[in-house]
């Protein structure tokens, strides 16, 4: 994966990055709900087996009217409470 472009007002980088986190942790999530929903404990003789269970878990989370992720924190509220222990 190629790095991210540098900011030229400094503030950026820190947006960005702080982003790709937030990004990775509604990832992180979203396994975590497959694994815990859908496939833990299961037994699957083949991957597309395991394939076809996953899809049609997402198939049905989506169609069961769940909300998407949703943050309701600022990336500046966020950063604020974790520069507040570490400094």
């Amino acid at each position: 994966m190629p790095a991210p472009a540098k900011s030229t007002d400094g503030a950026g980088s820190a947006t960005r990055a702080t982003g790709q986190v937030l990004a990775q942790c509604k990832v992180e999530i979203w396994f975590n709900i497959v694994t815990q929903k859908a496939i833990r404990r299961g037994s699957f003789s083949s991957v597309s087996q395991l394939k076809e269970k996953i899809l049609r878990f997402t198939d049905h989370y989506n169609d069961s009217g769940t909300q998407p992720f949703m943050w309701t924190a600022t990336a500046d509220s966020i950063l604020q409470k974790i520069q507040g222990p570490c400094t």
